[in-house]
């Protein structure tokens, strides 16, 4: 019990930073210059990505 009990923590806490990066990279792509806004969305579709992984209940 308490090795599953740690397990769902370890989950959430890699979910929940997963979705700061989420956040973070929200935020780089709405304030990325013209030049550089290609790759800021690239960057925050993959964290999505990523994070759609971390969060996904199993």
């Amino acid at each position: 019990m308490a090795k599953q009990i740690a397990k769902s923590k370890q989950q959430k806490a890699a979910c929940d930073k997963a979705q700061l990066q989420v956040k973070w990279a929200k935020e780089d792509a709405k304030s990325a210059a013209p030049k550089s806004e290609a790759k800021a969305k690239l960057k925050l579709q993959r964290v999505k990505e990523k994070a759609a992984l971390s969060c996904q209940s199993n």
